[in-house]
């Protein structure tokens, strides 16, 4: 009876592990970090970036609560921001968090058709604060994160339909969830920013198999 019990509890905090680590959306925080390097960022930026970006998914997950994903508190996003804001030196993080809200707030009927843009315009400006607006790399973030984005609104169209959220997809007439068009952009950004950085093929190798194996533990 007590082994029983002991299994029924281990499975369980197991099942919260898995939910929380499928909510930080590990395949998204490995691209990111290679963009960085990219980026050349140094260490404090990094960390910032970093913070920052966890801490909107954490404020994303507590704004969205679903059923089938654990509760994230208030405190947890309220912190990463804080140490974030305190590590990323530059005031484009003001632009990060106007654009998290809104993105956030995509269910609201006015915002939500501009969520992709909303989702490039965050990494747009965490990156210019890194490498300046002469270079042409924020500018390719903005590009590609609003098309991965919006794979990410096609592969949700059904569940969005049925919810009644505006989306760009759901604006357009689109139907029928695309499974594995957001998969696809993810390995195609990941792929661009590792052109950039200028590392081995190796490494790319290594970082779209983590991000292919880690995609289907966040809850949907």
């Amino acid at each position: 009876m007590k082994e029983n019990k002991f299994y029924f509890i281990h499975e369980t905090w197991t099942k919260i592990f898995v939910n929380y680590l499928g909510q930080i959306r590990l395949y998204s925080l490995i691209d990111l970090i290679l963009l960085l390097v990219a980026a050349r960022a140094g260490m404090y930026d990094i960390v910032g970036v970093l913070c920052l970006h966890l801490g909107f998914v954490a404020y994303l997950e507590n704004s969205h609560a679903r059923s089938y994903r654990e509760i994230v508190p208030s405190w947890v996003w309220i912190t990463l921001a804080l140490v974030g804001v305190l590590f990323y030196s530059h005031m484009e993080f003001f632009s990060f968090l106007l654009f998290s809200f809104l993105y956030v707030n995509k269910n609201n009927a006015k915002w939500g058709y501009f969520s992709p843009f909303f989702r490039g315009l965050q990494n747009f400006f965490l990156i210019a604060g890194i490498v300046g607006y002469r270079s042409y790399l924020p500018f390719i973030v903005l590009f590609v994160m609003i098309l991965r984005n919006f794979a990410g609104d096609l592969r949700d169209v059904e569940k969005d339909t049925r919810d009644e959220m505006k989306t760009l997809p759901t604006m357009l007439g689109f139907k029928k969830n695309i499974r594995y068009g957001h998969l696809a952009m993810v390995l195609v950004s990941t792929a661009i920013w590792w052109h950039f950085a200028g590392l081995s093929i190796y490494m790319l190798a290594i970082v779209l198999a983590f991000e292919i194996g880690t995609y289907w533990i966040t809850p949907r």
